[in-house]
């Protein structure tokens, strides 16, 4: 397991609120091995310590989907390694708003497919494939909608990454400098409560495991997000 996120704390809240309790898949030995392969690609990651988009975030996300996965999943050959692949890939080289999200996800897409070619990881052909799919399914704003299980299963992972955080930090500041590069203009606080607020009124989860997991965080995340805006524009006494 991977030190992305604390797995025990979405658990722990999930048995709390007495929603779906899942146990989480335990990799096995050629599992973990390719686990460590991918982290070990994460650490020539040239985003890697990118505000938002950094390899934090995709192995929060990794963490976030094996919670989903345990329930959710299938257990067809491959499906559980194709989802490792697209979480812990998927915003590779991210270009923290400097290009627009249709670039990142094409680059990114295109240095996944040239790393399978070249390392192969003895999966089948077609899994390339999927695992290309899935990527291009987290494209923001929202342009592709899953389809597959494992699609689904990344898109939530993806939008409960900073609200199971429960961290105001995470779109605050570095989500707003990312958004205020791609912008050309500083971004108020103002600016992202309006939009983060939207984001989340509207926000589309597609398992039944991640909507349990919106549901416990999400009015707790937005309270905390109100509370960091009203310290910060509080003045000093």
């Amino acid at each position: 397991m991977n030190k992305g996120f604390p797995l025990e704390t979405i658990l722990a809240s999930m048995r709390q609120h007495e929603q779906v309790c899942v146990t989480m898949p335990a990799l096995n030995h050629f599992q973990s091995g390719l686990e460590r392969k991918l982290l070990d690609v994460l650490k020539g990651n040239p985003s890697a310590d990118a505000p938002y988009h950094n390899n934090k975030h995709m192995q929060g996300m990794w963490d976030i989907a094996q919670v989903i996965w345990a329930s959710e999943g299938d257990k067809e050959a491959w499906s559980l390694e194709a989802l490792m692949f697209t979480c812990l890939l998927h915003d590779y080289g991210h270009s923290a708003g400097k290009d627009s999200d249709h670039y990142n996800v094409l680059s990114t897409r295109e240095f996944v497919a040239d790393l399978i070619s070249r390392n192969g990881y003895s999966m089948p052909g077609h899994i390339a494939q999927v695992i290309d799919s899935a990527i291009a399914c987290t494209e923001f704003p929202f342009v592709t909608p899953p389809t597959t299980v494992l699609e689904k299963v990344v898109r939530d992972a993806d939008i409960l990454y900073a609200t199971v955080s429960l961290d105001p930090v995470l779109v605050l500041e570095d989500l707003r400098a990312e958004i205020a590069v791609a912008a050309k203009r500083e971004i108020t606080y103002e600016d992202m409560m309006v939009g983060q607020s939207k984001f989340m009124e509207t926000a589309e989860l597609f398992t039944e495991t991640g909507r349990c997991i919106w549901a416990i965080y999400a009015p707790r995340y937005l309270a905390r997000l109100q509370a960091y805006v009203k310290e910060k524009e509080t003045p000093d006494v």
